[in-house]
């Protein structure tokens, strides 16, 4: 994964990460408070908080076998697409190159290569939109499996919710204020119980190692 590609919708993924988990998370700990209030002098369940390191596991997903081929092959799709233009345009400029500019058929295929060039300007900008598009969507995908599987290990292992943070052992290494500011809010928990993080089992419960 090229670092452009991981930049891309970092930003954006790290900021809404932490609001999409608690709807999906908070859900059981709702359900299982509705069925407590409904039994009569039950007592309120108390929660069980995990940390998982969301952020990680979609980065493992997105440049693991799985992700990495179909991207490739996107790659691919995309430059047979502009090929032909491509070819084109190296062909006019390899003949005019020798051109005498006063003559009338060489000032015709200038100005087709000058028309072929903007339309393959406009052509390369679609390309990488749709590249952009593609890489982006598989960040989503990846980000929605891993939170069905916290989901799913948090509630097998007791938890009513579960907060996307990195682990403490992750050292903030940059010094760009921007990856900063996404460093701090990739952290919302500063401390937590040890044995509390589940990052490892739901690592496990995906098979990326």
């Amino acid at each position: 994964m090229k670092t452009r590609e991981r930049l891309f919708v970092y930003g954006a993924l790290l900021a809404c990460i932490i609001l999409a988990l608690r709807p999906q998370f908070a859900a059981t700990a709702a359900a299982s408070t509705r069925s407590a209030s409904a039994m009569v002098g039950a007592e309120p369940v108390s929660a069980r908080i995990a940390t998982c390191d969301v952020y990680e596991l979609v980065e493992k997903f997105v440049t693991g076998e799985r992700f990495d081929a179909p991207r490739k092959a996107e790659e691919e799709r995309i430059r047979l697409r502009m090929k032909p233009l491509e070819d084109e345009l190296v062909a006019l400029e390899n003949e005019l190159k020798d051109a005498d500019p006063k003559d009338e058929a060489a000032q015709e295929k200038a100005r087709t290569f000058q028309r072929k060039r903007s339309e393959f300007a406009l052509l390369r900008g679609k390309a990488q939109q749709d590249y952009t598009d593609f890489v982006a969507k598989q960040y989503v995908n990846a980000f929605e499996e891993v939170k069905s599987s916290a989901a799913a290990v948090a509630e097998r292992l007791g938890y009513t919710h579960v907060i996307a943070s990195r682990t403490a052992e992750k050292e903030i290494k940059t010094t760009d204020p921007e990856r900063l500011v996404e460093a701090f809010l990739g952290r919302p928990i500063t401390v937590a119980p040890e044995g509390s993080d589940i990052t490892e089992e739901v690592k496990a419960d995906l098979k990326l190692d």
